[in-house]
């Protein structure tokens, strides 16, 4: 939100110009203008390159980016200071030229050249990463909190925050309903239901240890949607809603990426999508998962490069198609089932609305669950996602599919990487499906236990080879229940 200037004029107004630092004479140039700027303003102003923006801080210790005319009127008193050093002169020629030099610097081009040579001084200048840097604190309403222990203080302006979640802290507040409600939804499954307090914790911080990827699945009617409108009010600042597309897989061609720009700092990420066929970015989701700082761009802005802070949850009523069957897709996936369905007269119009009532106690909630977290020393999915992920998996595995229906495994085995390659391109498209890229084709092999080797200049992979026509046959004359003809007998029988 955009702040007032006229309030931030009124609370600038009542600190005191930092004039002690001006050296014994101002230099009458434009630089010297830019230097008496920074001077008289570097506690609360800052300006950030990549983000072509000024940050200031309110009176509540909270940086914001202004509009242009707030820094253009910080400017004008700047200059109107001046005059007041033309009072204090002693030297009738420094004097005359002073004054004619603040005269000078009322004009447009003298005023926009003292902001513009501002902007490189010595603590005007800021990262954009040196803002809500610190990933254990939370800023709400009235201060800031510790993750660590959930202590309260006060919030500080050397603590560069620019973001605060909606709710005031009150450490005696309770959440009865959210309780009831999640009871609900998840089956009275006290397990479950406190590894959803541990994520909610873990979504608190800045840090992304687990790389892990939440995926909320069932269908219609099951308590996701208001589970997730909660969790947004609760961050408020710190969450956002993203387009799915941000997460599903589309063609890249190099234009700007406002929707991953628009995460740098965010901690909650909330995805929705209903519609069925649709296929995780699997790249992407690795990326924005793994810990590596994200490369993106806003509209109209400069590159920007930042470490991730954001926790992911993907809403939807259908599982998404995942075609990377890697141990490193797979270990992020997070899959959290939604299985009651709640009647059309059990449902609750006001619900949300009696749930947002208790935030306080909802944070509270989310705190204990953050201690939780650091106690346990990591996220421990219950049985119940660790199944519903692993069968999700199985589902999703259509590289097996192919192995199944088109190859044939066997020590002594092996065939051309450029055969099997190709018999599965083909394979795939008869599937109306889209096919893995060569490499990510060989590692997926490589991942399964088949092993590259060369001969002849070509690249073979062993243990498996293509079936043939004689496979198809000696199969359809196999008995039914006969599966290995050098199987072991039970002589005794």
């Amino acid at each position: 939100m955009q702040p007032d200037p006229v309030e931030l004029l009124e609370q600038l107004a009542a600190a005191p110009l930092n004039a002690m630092e001006q050296p014994p004479r101002l230099r009458l140039t434009d630089v010297g203008n830019g230097q008496l700027f920074a001077r008289q303003h570097r506690e609360h102003i800052r300006y950030c390159y990549p983000l072509r923006s000024w940050f200031v801080c309110n009176g509540a210790s909270l940086w914001e980016p202004c509009a242009g005319n707030l820094i253009a009127q910080l400017a004008k008193a700047s200059i109107v200071s001046l005059y007041d050093e033309v009072q204090r002169e002693t030297d009738d020629e420094r004097r005359k030229r002073l004054a004619a030099h603040a005269v000078k610097s009322e004009s447009v081009q003298r005023l926009q050249a003292m902001i513009d040579l501002a902007r490189s001084e010595p603590g005007i200048a800021i990262s954009p990463n040196a803002f809500d840097a610190d990933p254990w604190l939370f800023s709400v309403v009235n201060g800031v909190l510790d993750l660590r222990t959930s202590t309260f203080r006060e919030r500080q302006r050397g603590d560069l925050i620019t973001k605060q979640s909606s709710v005031a802290f009150d450490p005696s507040a309770s959440c009865p309903t959210w309780l009831q409600f999640l009871a609900r939804i998840f089956r009275d499954d006290h397990e479950l239901i406190g590894y959803i307090q541990q994520v909610t914790g873990y979504c608190l911080t800045g840090l992304t240890v687990e790389q892990a990827f939440f995926l909320l699945w069932g269908s219609g009617s099951n308590g996701k949607s208001t589970l997730l409108k909660v969790l947004l009010k609760l961050f408020g600042a710190y969450g956002l809603q993203t387009p799915a597309d941000t997460f599903l897989s589309r063609t890249q061609d190099g234009r700007a990426t406002p929707d991953l720009a628009r995460l740098q700092g965010a901690r909650l990420v909330v995805a929705i999508e209903s519609d069925e066929g649709c296929r995780l970015a699997e790249g992407t989701i690795k990326q924005m998962t793994g810990g590596d700082n994200i490369t993106a761009r806003r509209l109209y802005a400069e590159v920007i490069e930042f470490e991730p802070t954001h926790k992911i949850l993907f809403a939807t009523n259908h599982k998404p198609r995942v075609r990377d069957n890697t141990h490193a897709m797979w270990r992020r996936m997070r899959l959290i089932p939604f299985e009651v369905q709640i009647a059309d007269h059990e449902q609750d119009p006001a619900l949300a609305d009696k749930l947002l009532l208790e935030l306080p106690g909802i944070l509270n909630w989310a705190l204990a669950g953050c201690l939780a977290w650091q106690s346990a020393g990591r996220l421990r999915a219950p049985e119940l996602v660790v199944a519903a992920t692993q069968a999700y998996r199985e589902e999703q595995d259509i590289l097996d599919d192919f192995l199944q229906e088109r190859t044939v495994a066997g020590p002594e085995e092996s065939t051309r990487f450029s055969e099997l390659r190709q018999e599965y391109v083909a394979w795939a498209k008869e599937a109306s499906d889209k096919a893995m890229t060569s490499k990510a084709f060989a590692a997926a092999l490589t991942e399964r236990g088949y092993q590259p080797t060369r001969r002849s200049n070509a690249r073979y992979y062993t243990g498996l080879r293509l079936r043939s026509v004689a496979d198809e046959i000696a199969e359809a004359q196999t008995p039914v229940g006969v599966t290995n003809e050098n199987a072991d007998v039970d002589l005794d029988t």
